[in-house]
């Protein structure tokens, strides 16, 4: 074995030891009632988690203050944090950030930009809600999702933008890298102008592959994955666990 790599591997190993890892968690749709989408939490769940990290001595941090802990070369890392991310834009994500707020909880809304225009639904909602016809989806697209207004009008410093893509359909896996490329171009385009935004791109149901990944890291924007893993000293990715998997984990338990 190169002794490079053998190097690398025994320092990451320390590392693991050493460091407290950081958890980026990620949540889609948040309500008290279930309305029959997979990637839906109750709201009680969804507090008690940041409430019973928090007595766990957990602080919640901005997605970027973390990436600026995983690039470190620090060996000792004794405080736990923590980071919290939402997917797709929805308007629930608004309705939490009071809440947010109160309890010192920043948030990285992850977006499309179609999304934002409210007259189409992603994929995800056409097939979850049977929505098939355009006044239809108009309808649930204005009752789902973040306006372009709104977004512009949230000056909030607990909230920052990442992206997500221009629209929900095709994962980046499912085109070319190529068009890959134009969706990522097109949305930053997009988000550039906003104050809040930062350079990470959450991928479409947590598909990508090395073109991808490089395709990113040649644009200077981090990928972030839906693994289910911690963060250790890793510059070249985010690692998230979904909410809504440890959810259904727990009821499993008490079924």
């Amino acid at each position: 074995m190169n002794l490079k790599i053998l190097r690398y591997r025994i320092r990451k190993k320390l590392l693991h030891l050493r460091l407290q890892p950081i958890r980026v968690l990620c949540i889609h749709e948040v309500s008290e009632v279930d309305e029959n989408s997979p990637d839906w939490i109750p709201t009680a769940y969804f507090k008690r988690t940041i409430l019973e990290m928090q007595s766990q001595g957990y602080k919640f941090i901005s997605l970027k203050e973390a990436y600026e802990h995983i690039r470190s070369d620090e060996l000792l890392r004794i405080r736990k944090y923590a980071v919290l991310t939402a997917d797709d834009g929805l308007r629930c994500h608004l309705e939490m950030l009071p809440w947010l707020e109160q309890h010192n909880v920043p948030i990285t809304l992850c977006l499309n930009v179609l999304s934002l225009k409210q007259t189409i639904c992603g994929l995800p909602y056409k097939q979850w809600y049977n929505i098939v016809d355009k006044e239809e989806d108009k309808e649930y697209a204005q009752r789902l999702y973040i306006s372009e207004d709104e977004l512009k009008s949230l000056t909030s410093n607990f909230v920052s933008f990442a992206l997500h893509g221009v629209n929900h359909d095709e994962a980046a896996t499912d085109i070319s890298i190529e068009e890959f490329g134009k969706e990522v171009t097109a949305s930053v385009d997009y988000f550039i102008a906003f104050k809040q935004y930062i350079p990470f791109f959450a991928y479409k149901y947590g598909k990508h592959s090395i073109k991808t990944d490089k395709l990113l890291w040649s644009k200077s924007i981090i990928p972030i994955l839906a693994d289910g893993e911690k963060n250790y000293n890793d510059s070249r990715y985010i690692h998230r666990e979904i909410l809504e998997v440890n959810y259904k984990k727990c009821q499993q338990k008490l079924s």
